[in-house]
């Protein structure tokens, strides 16, 4: 039964402006929040509940009302709703009423408040669950082997372009990656030290004991030793690096295929350093070609043709033929010094030294690689130099340059020469 004696008491914002026009906040004396009550009806103590207590409401007073009767009418109208909040919780006492953007805080003195929440957006310990709950679902795809990003993934952050740069607002984001055979064992401070060159060690060690570098969404010591299958999640502020803000061409587009010009600087697909400024994400934001299938890649540095698959059916296809060599494929170079004349070859074998900075040489425990080169030009200074690479390793061409004559690898341009169909 409802007590006939249940009033509520409104607490109005009553906003203090600056010679700018804004509102300073929480000045409006002890009662903080820049509010002031207003007792509205007299009676018995207020709602019966501890100091501190949160309800749910059904808004504010209004915050621009500055005449005295406004405040009054804004008063009234307050009550009228405090009296039915407060009839439903003495009701229903275990129950939260809310609109989404305001609760009731009952004071030290006994007053019920009406307070603000602060937005998702203002709260890292917020964004870093919702982080958590995007990687998951992601994780998810990735077991089930379904390709692409959701729109959310897209549109967490956006471009703008500085100095001939295409620049990328900070936002929040979730690294993951599945053990890879290499690291299994082995303690996860020390492949991270190893591994990630983005920060040092210590920050990975923060990061670890803080909780938001995780094995499989859980909590781990630093001393932890990597499994098979273990996924890893490391939430971070992300900053990406600076990419150049020349257009992405799109060449060539059908039901199946999309041909695409890339310019020099930009990553394929998210790495590293690079999410959204790369072509995969670059083309889906500005050019609505989403859930391509990368058929092949380019180096960030080189510039030329790009193949993406629309279809799996179309993917797998021209993987295929470019695993089987079907496709051939030339690199035009311009490297210092006069290179030799005629079609060089070179067979050396190269071994990668770092994982983490990319580094590779020529070394007989490295895999078999063969790339033909051939001079084009010389104008006194540099060489242009078609190169066909007959294998696909790291680095591969500017380390086979290196060896034959310590040229210095300038540029590269990739295009597509013939495609020979099977049968």
């Amino acid at each position: 039964m409802q007590a006939p004696w249940l009033f509520f008491t409104p607490t109005l914002p009553i906003p203090h402006h600056h010679h700018n026009g804004g509102t300073k906040p929480g000045t409006s004396g002890g009662h903080g929040h820049g509010l002031i009550p207003l007792t509205m009806s007299p009676g018995p103590p207020l709602l019966s509940a501890p100091p501190g207590t949160h309800f749910g409401a059904f808004g504010p007073p209004p915050t621009h009302h500055h005449h005295p009767s406004q405040l009054l009418l804004a008063a009234a109208a307050a009550a009228a709703y405090g009296q039915q909040c407060a009839s439903l919780l003495h009701q229903h006492p275990r129950q939260t009423m809310s609109n989404g953007n305001f609760h009731l805080k009952m004071d030290d003195g006994g007053l019920i408040c009406p307070v603000k929440r602060k937005s998702v957006g203002e709260e890292p310990e917020h964004a870093v669950s919702r982080e958590i709950k995007k990687a998951k679902l992601e994780t998810k795809a990735l077991k089930a082997k379904r390709p692409g990003f959701t729109d959310e993934r897209y549109n967490e952050t956006s471009y703008y372009v500085e100095n001939g740069l295409r620049k990328v607002y900070p936002y929040y984001f979730t690294f993951t990656t599945f053990t890879k055979g290499r690291w299994v064992g082995e303690k996860i401070l020390d492949v991270f030290a190893r591994e990630f060159r983005a920060h040092p060690v210590e920050e990975y060690e923060r990061c670890i004991k803080s909780g938001t570098l995780t094995v499989n969404y859980t909590k781990v010591d630093t001393d932890y030793r990597l499994k098979h299958n273990d996924l890893l999640a490391n939430i971070v502020h992300r900053h990406e690096v600076p990419v150049t803000s020349d257009p992405i061409e799109v060449v060539y587009q059908d039901e199946d295929l999309v041909v695409v010009n890339k310019p020099a600087s930009i990553p394929v697909h998210p790495c590293g350093r690079y999410r959204h400024n790369t072509v995969v994400f670059i083309l889906a934001k500005e050019h609505q070609l989403k859930n391509l299938r990368t058929i092949h890649r380019l180096d960030r540095l080189t510039s030329g043709l790009l193949l993406f698959g629309r279809s799996p059916k179309k993917a797998r296809e021209m993987e295929h033929q470019i695993r089987n060599r079907l496709v051939q494929k030339e690199y035009v170079c311009r490297v210092e010094g006069d290179f030799p004349e005629g079609e060089v070859e070179c067979v050396e074998p190269i071994e990668v030294v770092s994982y983490k900075i990319g580094v590779c040489k020529v070394s007989k425990d490295g895999k078999d690689c063969r790339t033909i080169f051939k001079k084009l030009s010389f104008n006194g200074k540099t060489s242009v130099v078609i190169a066909r690479p007959r294998t696909g390793r790291m680095h591969q061409i500017r380390v086979h340059l290196q060896f034959l004559g310590k040229f210095f690898f300038i540029f590269s341009n990739f295009h597509l020469l013939e495609t020979r169909q099977t049968r």
